[in-house]
């Protein structure tokens, strides 16, 4: 389940919700569902608990207009210990956005309708964010950044924020920089047993004009994928996506992504062909298994080829971190 903490950060209509919902209210929800489901076991993921809210880019930063981070840790502990539920987090590890965002008084008093007050006097509204790096962001065919939504600027209350870009994970894991920000992530907020990164793909393809040239899905999987398995795999964690996506993993025989993934949000409510949960609404988008390829063995030629080390675009890939 998801639980929208804070959207302010959009602007309506793709901001349907009336208020922000704190992270001590979060147990009024967490308690209603345990005794509407007889404390079924559930997992509850909070949507825009870091920076200013959804997709702001920040996580290693409690968005405080929901809590402290003692606030946080109260509610993940009870709401394990009396309902039997997990709660888990919505970030998006696969998209970035070059600037930093600010909460506006409008927005802060709950005009999702205003984008005035901008830059917020006293903030960092509008400077580079950090650890975004144009290094790491995958290229289209014209040698431009990969813009991941050419209407995001259009709809966050914070037009300073500007457009999305996709993250081309090979570059990421070569620079050590996707493991950094995961090991903030993972040291600012109590952590156990699952993850929700919305935005994740392994389709971020590279039109890269370098000697190594082109960054095709086999090398998304064996430079980033495997690095993002690794990652969870020390922490013992197991991770949820968005969706299919067009993900030639999903569509293909094998389990999704090499088994980096558990399940994806937007699909029927069935047990997948793979073992694998599939909840939320229909894609809309058709799998052709015959179609895709397969992304297990793409993984196994890869580290025989690269090495035991794993190698990208002619380099050591930092696939974990020092634990």
């Amino acid at each position: 389940m998801k639980i929208d903490n804070d959207v302010s950060s959009y602007l309506p209509p793709w901001n349907p919700c009336p208020r922000r919902v704190s992270f001590n209210e979060t147990l009024r929800y967490v308690e209603a569902i345990a005794a509407l489901s007889d404390n079924m076991p559930t997992v509850l993921h909070l949507v825009g608990w870091g920076g200013t809210g959804l997709d702001t880019g920040i996580y290693d930063e409690i968005n405080e207009r929901l809590g402290d981070l003692q606030d946080l840790v109260r509610l993940k502990a009870t709401a394990w210990s009396r309902y039997n539920c997990i709660v888990s987090y919505h970030v998006d590890t696969d998209n970035a956005y070059p600037r930093i965002t600010a909460c506006s008084d409008a927005t802060a008093r709950g005009d999702w309708n205003s984008t005035e007050g901008h830059p917020v006097p006293g903030t960092k509204d509008g400077q580079p964010t950090p650890g975004f790096n144009s290094s790491m962001l995958s290229l289209d065919h014209d040698g431009k950044y990969a813009v991941w939504d050419s209407q995001s600027g259009q709809m966050r209350t914070d037009p300073l924020q500007g457009e999305c870009f996709h993250i081309s994970k090979t570059k990421d894991a070569v620079s050590g920089g996707r493991w950094k920000r995961f090991d903030e992530m993972f040291a600012t907020v109590p952590m156990t047993s699952v993850l929700h990164m919305d935005a994740y793909r392994d389709i971020d393809v590279s039109w890269e004009t370098d000697e190594a040239g082109f960054i095709a899905e086999d090398e998304e999987a064996a430079c980033g994928l495997a690095g993002d398995l690794r990652w969870l795999s020390e922490r013992n964690l197991s991770l949820g996506v968005e969706g299919a996506n067009g993900m030639a993993s999903v569509g293909g025989p094998n389990t999704p992504a090499m088994n980096v993934f558990d399940y994806y949000w937007h699909g029927h409510w069935r047990l997948g062909e793979w073992g694998r949960i599939i909840s939320g609404n229909p894609p809309n988008i058709s799998l052709d298994p015959a179609t895709f390829h397969d992304s297990q063995t793409y993984l196994t030629e890869q580290v025989a080829i690269r090495g035991s080390t794993l190698t990208c675009r002619g380099r050591t890939a930092v696939t974990t971190s020092a634990r």
